[in-house]
Formats: structure tokens, sequence, C-alpha cells
């Protein structure tokens, strides 16, 4: 069975249409681990089409990864604020941290070996990022479905 995660950005303009702006990536693989030649082919088949595709072998880390990461939107979403005035203030920064280092644990427990620090790391790269802090177009998904940026 193949299994994967798609990286877009994309939010519900209106009822039946969805609005992609940004991001196209996906990442696919064998829930075995196994290098198989329909990975390789579908892989193929994506970045034929313009898709960003990549074919893992460590597909439950790749998962993982990304259940980590969102958990940041989910703790965001608690506190109703985009993502930038979450992080500029201490204790929201700590609780994003630790809801992620939380999903870490989890995948950790799952026999998924995702690093002790991917909490601080993965706040370290979406820390410099300032269209995230200034406008919704760069928004996640949740927010923008939500509507404005009022608290």
């Amino acid at each position: 069975m193949l299994t994967g995660a798609a990286y877009v950005n994309a939010h519900r303009e209106e009822p039946g249409v969805i609005r992609r702006s940004g991001g196209q990536q996906l990442v696919f693989g064998e829930l075995n681990g196994a290098d198989t030649p329909r990975t390789a082919r579908l892989c193929e088949v994506f970045q034929q089409a313009g898709i960003i595709a990549e074919a893992r072998t460590d597909i439950k880390l790749a998962i993982w990864e990304k259940f980590a990461g969102i958990s940041a939107a989910g703790a965001q979403a608690v506190v109703r604020l985009p993502l930038g005035p979450v992080l500029a203030c201490p204790e929201t920064r700590e609780f994003v941290r630790q809801t992620i280092a939380e999903a870490v644990a989890v995948g950790r427990a799952y026999g998924v070996m995702l690093p002790d620090n991917y909490a601080e790391r993965f706040i370290a790269m979406i820390t410099p990022f300032p269209a995230w802090t200034k406008r919704p177009a760069a928004a996640w998904s949740w927010r923008r479905s939500m509507g404005r940026w009022s608290a």
C-alpha cells in the first residue's frame, strides 16, 4: 500500500470553490519501506505533470514530520491568532513547542524515530517567515477558511 503526505496551501474561497495559494509537493512511499518500481513510476508521472514529488522509503517518518509540524497550526487555532503574534509571545511560543513535542513523543512511541529536537527545529524553521506573520494570504488553510485575522 502506498501512503503519503501533501504539502499544499489551499483554502475554501466560497462553497464549492477551493483556491490553491502555494505549495504543490507530494511525498509518498510503500508502508513497508520498500523501494518499488511503482513508486518510481508514480513519482515520474507526478513530475511530468509539473508536481514536485518524492518517493521515500521512510514514509512513516515523513508522515509524522508533517503531523508534528501541523500541530503548530492546531496550537495557533486554539489561540485564534496569526502565527507571528503566537511566536512573539513567550507563553504561546512555548505552547506551540510543547504541542509539537507531544506529537513527536507519540510518533516515537509508535516507533518512528523523529529527532528529540524536532519541535525546536520546526519552530526555528517557521520563525523567520515574515509572510506568515504579516499577511493573511500565507495563512494556514484553517485560518483562511475562518475569515478575517481578528482575534
